[in-house]
């Protein structure tokens, strides 16, 4: 694990031991902003096909999440505490490597990946195949409405997975990690609290059938920005999103398109 650490605060390297893409390590999250961690705590898991040769990150220090940042692929933690000492950093580590930085970014020092360990209380998800996002153009008005495609109001950000319909209210304690790799098709617009949540355990995008009557959506989109990676669509009203459940989804919000895959 790569740490940038300040007196203050820590940010904890995230993609290079997932092996992805910075602005892709929403999806492996087990955090979110304003979470109290403690050492040793699970922060991050990808896991392979059938489990196999899955990579857990855990928590190297205590403190609290302040940032998600998806340009760098790492979460930003303030201390609780002093930080570690030179002597137990040497102790904890294979080696220390320090790097040239900014006035404002921390010096860096790499520790080993945690083992993989078994994770206690969890349900874990099916594995899946992991499918290519296909290249798809946007159709023509005339052919969006030949194939029952909804009429989209308003989006941001790019997803792709299985729906997942939720009638009446939504709250934290109905998102779970099964929802990796889901789209959610709900009735009411979520809080910033809940798409945090839902970006954590891997939900690919949020879909909302209503009308946006306080301006619930733009606020969603600024809280959101280079903190999490999760997309969201607003239909508008009417529309049967119940009828997507299971379906195979692919979100465009800035081309204000959700498209049944298959």
């Amino acid at each position: 694990m790569t740490l940038s650490a300040t007196p203050q605060s820590v940010a904890i390297d995230i993609y290079q031991h997932l092996h992805v893409k910075p602005n892709e390590i929403g999806k492996y999250l087990a955090i979110k902003v304003g979470d109290t961690l403690t050492e040793g705590q699970l922060i991050a898991k990808k896991s392979s096909f059938l489990g196999v040769n899955s990579v857990h990150i855990q928590s190297p220090v205590n403190g609290i999440v302040t940032e998600i940042n998806l340009d760098k692929g790492v979460i930003v933690v303030d201390l609780i505490g002093q930080p570690p000492s030179p002597e137990q950093l040497a102790a904890e580590t294979e080696t220390v490597e320090l790097l040239p930085l900014s006035e404002q970014q921390p010096q860096l020092l790499t520790q080993p990946t945690q083992p993989d360990k078994p994770l206690l209380a969890v349900t874990q998800p099916t594995p899946t195949t992991e499918l290519p996002l296909p290249a798809v153009q946007p159709p023509a008005a005339s052919e969006s409405k030949k194939r029952g495609e909804p009429n989209v109001v308003y989006g941001f950000g790019t997803g792709e997975g299985i729906g997942w319909f939720i009638s009446g209210e939504f709250n934290e304690k109905m998102i779970v990690p099964d929802m990796n790799e889901k789209i959610l098709l709900l009735k009411v617009i979520p809080t910033l609290s809940q798409m945090y949540k839902a970006s954590a355990v891997g939900v690919e995008a949020v879909v909302v059938t209503g009308t946006d009557h306080n301006n619930q959506v733009s606020a969603l989109e600024n809280g959101l920005s280079g903190k999490a990676q999760i997309a969201f669509l607003l239909v508008a009203e009417g529309y049967n999103l119940s009828k997507l459940h299971g379906k195979h989804l692919q979100v465009d919000g800035a081309g204000k398109r959700l498209a049944v895959i298959a």
